[in-house]
């Protein structure tokens, strides 16, 4: 069907944009894999950091703008600005494609220099953007027209995700060349970019907010690791919790049907006649024909057909489920068919998008297994429907819960590796035997498990590692860190 075309065509380029990886990191870091890790599968990146306490001014780096340079305003109207900004400038994706490749090489082969000269070209959008990250929220404003939400255009995402990359490249030279208050700045931009993003009222909106910050928090992995790296844990730590809060795009999500079609909200109304029903069941096969790919899009009578057909077969289902939800049979058999049969679809449609959404409300580690089995249970319930609305409309969200979760992972991780430079740098250098013996700030847990990481010291190198677990999304998203500090500190 269309939007979930559309939507897996946008899902496949989050997660493509979640996976890369700052090329940067071979400055102090490889990917290896250690004889443990290559029994589980999962890769290990080697970190080599230098002990830094806290700040003298705890709160003095920030990685989303402060209070004090946030402007009242609309952020997406100058995001819009950029967009447009990005689309006439002819030598756009031609600069776009040579930035992405210059970034993939091995930080020794990069030519800063060609790559200084590209990212020039873009300073004024990059300023422009800086502008609008400073604003107060971000209002997308697409259902301002009230125009079909089921096959909106949106064509700011691919654009929004150009400039991340932008912001990615100049955080990426920023610390190469040891400019880290500057890319901690740039890193501001970044993060409140990703969560404005995630304004926007679609889950889409929410899944690319993740992938830009994903990109950020990259970047910080880069920056903790150079020499003269500021202890960034309370910096992390200052950062929401979700990073990136998805209810806007759920909350818009759960509503879409009756927004799409408001006709279903008065679907119990008793002042409608026969002839109203009757029109009702035309609109609602034109529409359906226009939403997905039947090849009935241009002969809709067709679709009035085959709809007419599953309500009549439908039907007596429909009838016996109302009575045994306590309506009268008198009351029920007075009503017109179409009537019957859109109170039954709309009522299921409500019972599957709730059993669905619900877990949404939820921390991921207390919903572990419970939204597959929520999805599976979803699967089972729609075969009660008539008209396939769940089917076809309701998005499989568990990979986005996922998401959430994998972001804030990527922060905690980060906190954690802080916290162990902080207590190495206020212990003289020495090790903690264990996370439980890091004493200067509190070591956040897996927010994927709801568990502590695991923590194994093996001489002068740790060991930082994400739980083993069956479930296979969270065994492909595994994460461990090799830490080494080196003998001079």
């Amino acid at each position: 069907m269309k939007r979930k075309h559309l939507l897996s065509c946008l899902t496949v380029m989050v997660v493509s944009a979640i996976a890369i990886r700052s090329q940067a990191q071979v400055v102090v870091a490889t990917d290896t894999m250690s004889a443990k890790a290559a029994e589980d599968k999962v890769p290990v990146t080697q970190l080599v950091l230098r002990p830094a306490g806290e700040p003298r001014q705890a709160l003095k780096y920030r990685l989303l703008p402060k209070w004090i340079d946030r402007k009242s305003g609309n952020a997406a109207v100058i995001y819009n600005r950029c967009c447009l900004l990005l689309e006439e400038n002819s030598d756009w994706e031609e600069d776009a494609e040579k930035l992405y490749d210059l970034f993939e090489l091995p930080i020794a082969e990069i030519p800063l220099d060609e790559a200084k000269k590209l990212l020039g070209r873009y300073q004024y959008v990059l300023s422009q953007i800086a502008l609008a990250a400073a604003r107060d929220h971000c209002d997308w404003e697409l259902f301002a027209d009230e125009q079909d939400p089921i096959t909106m255009m949106m064509p700011e995402i691919s654009a929004i995700r150009g400039m991340a990359r932008l912001l990615r490249y100049q955080a990426s030279i920023q610390i190469i060349e040891g400019k880290l208050d500057e890319a901690i700045r740039t890193l501001q931009t970044g993060y409140a970019l990703g969560r404005h993003m995630a304004e926007g009222p679609t889950l889409i909106h929410g899944l690319v907010g993740i992938a830009i910050c994903g990109m950020m928090s990259s970047e910080v992995e880069l920056l903790i690791q150079q020499p003269e790296a500021p202890n960034m844990y309370w910096a992390l730590t200052a950062l929401p919790r979700p990073l990136v809060d998805m209810r806007p795009g759920i909350e818009a999500e759960m509503n879409l049907l009756n927004y799409a079609f408001p006709e279903l909200r008065e679907v119990d109304d008793p002042r409608h006649g026969k002839a109203y029903w009757q029109t009702f069941s035309y609109r609602l096969a034109d529409r359906f024909a226009k939403w997905g790919d039947f090849g009935m899009r241009d002969e809709p009578w067709k679709f009035q057909l085959m709809m007419a057909g599953m309500a009549i077969r439908g039907y007596p289902i429909a009838r016996q489920a109302l009575i045994d939800q306590g309506r009268p049979a008198a009351e029920v058999d007075a009503m017109p068919v179409p009537q019957v049969v859109a109170i039954y679809t709309l009522d299921t449609y409500n019972e599957l998008r709730d059993e669905q959404f619900k877990w949404f409300m939820l921390p991921y580690h207390e919903t572990r297994g419970r939204v597959d089995e929520s999805q599976q249970r979803l699967r089972e319930g729609m075969r009660r429907e008539i008209i396939p609305l769940g089917s076809l409309l309701l998005p499989a969200i568990s990979a986005a819960k996922f998401s959430v979760a994998r972001n804030d992972r990527a922060i905690a991780m980060l906190r954690t590796i802080e916290a162990i430079r902080m207590d190495v740098a206020d212990h003289d250098g020495r090790l903690p035997e264990s996370l439980d013996d890091v004493e200067a700030v509190p070591v956040p847990r897996d927010p994927v498990t709801g568990e502590p990481f695991l923590y194994e010291k093996q001489g002068d190198t740790v060991l930082l590692k994400t739980a083993p677990t069956e479930n296979h999304r969270e065994k492909q998203s595994a994460k461990h860190f090799e830490i080494r500090f080196p003998g001079d500190r």
